[in-house]
């Protein structure tokens, strides 16, 4: 069975004020390309089709138009769409039916039934689709609660696949979550009110809960392109283009070929060219910039102002120098914005004093919060105002709320 796998399109995601669809369809269209070229048996998608749940109806039609498209370069092609914890299930699986009538598989729901997440690539091998959920709300399927039931359900899955499977086909799982031991570059990293890590508003799962029976596992959630547990059986694709300015690296989609069960996947990765890349400048370590002066930076962008990019810009500041007066400076020296390529977005603050200083002497800038953890906003809204556990839970709630319908 030959498969392509990708995951995270976030169609109709903006960033900052820049609408993105042109990049959008530019991927999207590439994909097109390679399954024509291709002629794989499958394609899946593994969740984070829109970038939130109530997506316009523009972003709507061009996902119905280019996935149609999509199918039209090989009509033999079964496609599998999941659900990601971007998505509302209920909207994308408003379409379900007539979808079925192309062999275009939308799971949006975590059904009971778990032969009906169970879809038979005739002749080929079987694909396991498993869209989001969160662990509290996967079907019950023991009477006893002390049992997890996200771990009960991958093992229910893993039990029925094998019972379908006689032909001893290759059986591919196709997942939405965070596993332990990923690269999460590009995420927020957070802390859940019990103390538990989040990535991307999502706990981490041990990949050992997916189950060891299938031959390759296709996860989206994690945008870094990356092989997880060792080996190549356990895949995140990434997404086809960078979301945030934090995912600087080359974007791309996979293709699996696979024998029969228990061969070893044959995989080939394929880059996807983006139309507009992002680009912080001076490029450094991710993890730990040291910034330039607005001085230092001025010639750096006069070297990219012709580029199509989006653009941020590492700048270092002291604890008197105001964001809002930098950024104007920054604008006067692109000029008018009709007259060059590139799309200048924020400057990213490098503060040369300590957090604890920068919150005392209330010299954040909005650029500043928007990229603060939800636990640093806490912080600062508690130098202004006392607030106890309850209030701090409650606050940090919001912010999440807000950060994942967020459409910058």
């Amino acid at each position: 069975m030959k498969t392509l796998h990708t995951s995270d399109w976030h169609l109709g995601q903006k960033l900052y004020d820049f609408d993105r669809k042109d990049e959008q369809i530019h991927f999207l269209r590439q994909i097109a390309d390679i399954v024509k070229n291709e002629k794989p048996d499958a394609m899946i998608v593994s969740g984070d089709i829109f970038h939130v749940a109530t997506p316009n109806i523009e972003t709507q039609t061009m996902f119905v138009d280019e996935l149609l498209n999509i199918h039209n370069q090989c009509d033999t092609m079964t496609i599998v769409v999941t659900a990601g914890n971007h998505d509302s299930y209920s909207r994308l699986e408003i379409d379900k039916k007539l979808w079925d009538k192309l062999n275009i598989y939308i799971i949006g729901n975590v059904s009971g039934n778990v032969e009906e997440h169970l879809i038979n690539i005739y002749g080929k091998g079987w694909i396991a689709a498993v869209p989001y959920s969160s662990g509290r709300n996967f079907p019950q399927l023991s009477e006893d609660e002390t049992f997890d039931r996200q771990t009960l359900y991958f093992n229910a899955l893993q039990e029925k696949a094998k019972e379908l499977n006689t032909e001893n086909l290759p059986v591919i799982l196709s997942a939405h979550l965070a596993v332990f031991g990923s690269n999460v570059r590009g995420h927020k990293i957070e802390k859940s009110t019990d103390g538990q890590e989040i990535i991307g508003g999502l706990e981490y799962s041990d990949a050992s809960q997916l189950g060891d029976y299938y031959d390759y596992i296709a996860l989206g959630h994690i945008h870094h392109p990356q092989y997880v547990g060792g080996g190549k059986r356990i895949r995140y694709s990434g997404t086809p283009m960078a979301i945030t300015f934090n995912e600087e690296y080359e974007h791309s989609v996979t293709i699996i070929e696979i024998n029969k069960h228990n061969n070893v996947p044959n995989i080939k990765i394929l880059p996807i060219n983006e139309l507009r890349p992002v680009r912080t400048l001076p490029k450094e370590d991710l993890l730990e910039p040291k910034g330039a002066t607005i001085e230092e930076i001025i010639p750096l962008i006069k070297d990219v102002i012709d580029e199509d990019v989006y653009l941020r810009l590492n700048v270092k500041m002291g604890r008197n120098d105001n964001a809002a007066e930098i950024n104007e400076r920054i604008i006067n020296t692109l000029g008018d914005k009709d007259c060059h390529k590139c799309r200048y977005c924020s400057i990213n603050p490098i503060r040369q004093d300590d957090f604890s200083q920068t919150i005392e002497n209330q010299s954040l800038s909005l650029d500043e919060i928007k990229e603060m953890t939800s636990n640093q906003i806490v912080e600062v809204a508690r130098q202004t105002k006392e607030l106890d556990e309850e209030q701090q839970k409650m606050l940090i709630e919001v912010i999440e709320q807000i950060e994942k319908e967020n459409t910058l």
